[in-house]
Formats: structure tokens, C-alpha cells, sequence
């Protein structure tokens, strides 16, 4: 567990990535492009609500990487902590 992470536009599918470790050995892991596949890998790697989260810049600029609006991924991401919220209850 690593205790902060920052969430990143993909262009795979319009989804969010996020990086895993610190650089030099460091690895991009893609979380999904749905609400619930997004809140299944926030789940499987154990982010809580103790963990620092930060959104890049990408997140701000969507329609640059192929969202229908430049909100359209923090909407995405604020819909993937509602799920997931709701798989810890």
C-alpha cells in the first residue's frame, strides 16, 4: 500500500490510470472506464480514506483524450468513489 496516488486521464477507452510506486520503478495501472470497473481496482488496491488522492491536470482537459467534456473524467472518478463506498458497507 502506498498512501497517495494520482488519478490520470487514459486514452485506452476513455478510462483513469493511476501510478503505482516511485520512480524509476514505477508502473501505470489502468483502472477501467466504468464506475464499477474503476471501484473493483480502488478495491483491489486497497485505497482508502486515509490514502491521498490527487487529480492530474489531464483530469481537467477530458475532450483532449476523447471524453464527451473536459469534466467527464472527475464526474467519472466522483461516480467510482460512490460505488465504491458502497462495496465497503
Amino acid at each position: 500500500m502506498q498512501g497517495r496516488y494520482t488519478i490520470f486521464t487514459s486514452e485506452e477507452n476513455q478510462g483513469l490510470e493511476t501510478i503505482l510506486g516511485d520512480y524509476p520503478n514505477h508502473e501505470h495501472k489502468y483502472l477501467g472506464n466504468t464506475p464499477e470497473a474503476i471501484a473493483g481496482s480502488l478495491k483491489e488496491l486497497r485505497i482508502s480514506n486515509k490514502d491521498e488522492i490527487f487529480y492530474s491536470s489531464s483530469m481537467e482537459f477530458g475532450t483532449e483524450v476523447g471524453f464527451k467534456t473536459d469534466e467527464s473524467p472527475i464526474e467519472l472518478f466522483n461516480k467510482a468513489c460512490k460505488v465504491y463506498s458502497n462495496l465497503l458497507t
